[in-house]
């Protein structure tokens, strides 16, 4: 004897019919988004490396507070990539011209800023980093609100 329960009675009106087509349907519809989905990660990748190309067309200029050992280190290094601007208390205008980099005193912040940097890198010693940061950030937020320049762009 066989089960006639509503469950597994053959729908009449084709309902398995209806069930296969929509989950046909929805198979159709999860590839074509995987297939969207692969294109717009193709597109991504391709306005990545334009933005790349763009900003290596365009090499950074880095400033660099703090001329000791980690500064030069530090210099020497992003010299190899961009434009590099360094200052400190001490007179180091000869070593940064051996380097292929300005130097800048410290006294003169606003100069040191007025450079264009892109991007500034505190190599100061653990000792005076507090006290080199208390004492350039207003230096940086009268510089942020003149060229109304902040951050950098994403």
């Amino acid at each position: 004897m066989s089960d006639t329960s509503p469950e597994n009675s053959p729908d009449e009106s084709g309902g398995g019919d209806s069930q296969n087509k929509r989950l046909s349907d929805e198979v159709g519809k999860l590839e074509k988004l995987k297939q969207r989905e692969a294109a717009l990660a193709r597109l991504l990748a391709s306005v990545r490396r334009e933005k790349l190309s763009a900003l290596r067309s365009r090499p950074l200029t880095i400033g660099v507070v703090g001329y000791g050992r980690f500064g030069q280190f530090i210099a020497r290094t992003f010299a190899k990539y961009g434009r590099v601007v360094v200052t400190s208390r001490s007179d180091y205008t000869e070593v940064a011209n051996g380097m292929g980099v300005k130097y800048l005193p410290l006294s003169d912040p606003s100069a040191f800023l007025a450079e264009n940097l892109d991007v500034i890198v505190f190599a100061v010693s653990i000792m005076s980093f507090e006290k080199t940061i208390k004492d350039f950030a207003p230096h940086i937020q009268a510089y942020v609100s003149d060229t109304n320049k902040g951050a950098l762009p994403g």
